[in-house]
């Protein structure tokens, strides 16, 4: 209807309560979508109301997840969830996006690598910055579990002194991301990759690249035969077994009476025998004039 006649107050309100509820516990059951239903009738929705009606339910949800500047994943899930049995998904698209970034980062080939920077350089922060984005915890402390220090070598600073007192590693920028390069590549090596078997697996690759080159260039098969054939074996093999096919067959009736008459049928080849079959049909109707000439009562 245009334009859409105003929501009932009351009954809309309801809705709205029942909508909330049924949210609560994670999903609209087969009764509440029922009430629902009933609801929006009596409320006098109409589709825009109802998508109006969601969306609004759905964003102040989202405001209250995002109140304290931190949306937890159980918070994204429950709006999530909420987002798809609404049709309202594209109100916490960002947030899901984003959490997929940060869950590729969290288990990016660096997890479990816990650094710490000592210094405010650029060239350790880009190292750092970088070992972050691949899924490694930055610190502030030295502490036990700090697999390296990234300190630039023009400073002594007091983290480098304390990670060295604690027999933790601690290199300059450059080394220390060349070592975290290697443990990146490390992480990424797929289960079945072997040193050896690759390049074996190499060497086979290249001689059937060569092999299928030189049969390209050159015409030749791998079922190309060790020597040539003679004549007498090319033609029994090639020659032979399909010399009957090529031959068309003519078949000639010959009767006394002049109609044809399936007891006396002779053939004839034609095709590859030509000449033969010619001198055989000559003789063929010869026979037939000799015997009608005998026969009384017959025209020659």
């Amino acid at each position: 209807m245009r334009p859409s006649l105003s929501p009932e107050p009351r009954a809309a309100a309801e809705y709205r309560a029942v909508l909330v509820d049924a949210l609560a516990d994670g999903r609209i059951v087969g009764e509440e979508a029922h009430r629902l239903a009933r609801l929006a009738t009596q409320a006098g929705f109409t589709r825009s109301t109802v998508r109006r009606v969601h969306e609004q339910v759905l964003a102040e949800a989202r405001a209250r997840a995002e109140a304290d500047g931190v949306v937890t994943s159980a918070e994204l899930r429950e709006l999530n969830k909420a987002a798809d049995q609404l049709g309202a998904r594209h109100l916490v698209g960002d947030l899901l996006e984003v959490a997929e970034k940060e869950k590729a980062r969290r288990n990016g080939p660096l997890k479990g690598w816990r650094i710490v920077p000592a210094g405010e350089s650029a060239a350790v922060r880009a190292v750092v910055d970088s070992a972050a984005e691949r899924g490694a915890t930055v610190g502030v402390n030295v502490t036990k579990t700090v697999r390296l220090v990234v300190a630039d070598p023009s400073e002594e600073h007091p983290k480098a002194a304390k990670a060295r007192e604690a027999g933790i590693r601690v290199e300059a920028p450059q080394e220390a991301e060349r070592i975290l390069d290697a443990a990146a590549a490390e992480a990424q090596k797929s289960l079945f990759e072997n040193a050896g078997d690759a390049a074996r697996a190499a060497e086979v690759r290249e001689r059937y690249d060569r092999r299928a080159e030189l049969e390209r260039r050159t015409g030749w098969h791998r079922t190309w035969r060790p020597r040539e054939l003679s004549d007498d074996e090319y033609y029994r093999r090639f020659v032979a077994p399909f010399e009957d096919d090529d031959e068309d067959e003519m078949v000639v009736h010959v009767s006394t009476h002049g109609a044809a008459s399936p007891g006396s049928r002779h053939h004839a080849r034609t095709g590859g025998g030509g000449c033969a079959g010619a001198l055989f049909l000559v003789l063929a109707m010869a026979a037939v004039l000799a015997l009608a000439g005998r026969v009384p009562g017959v025209l020659v």
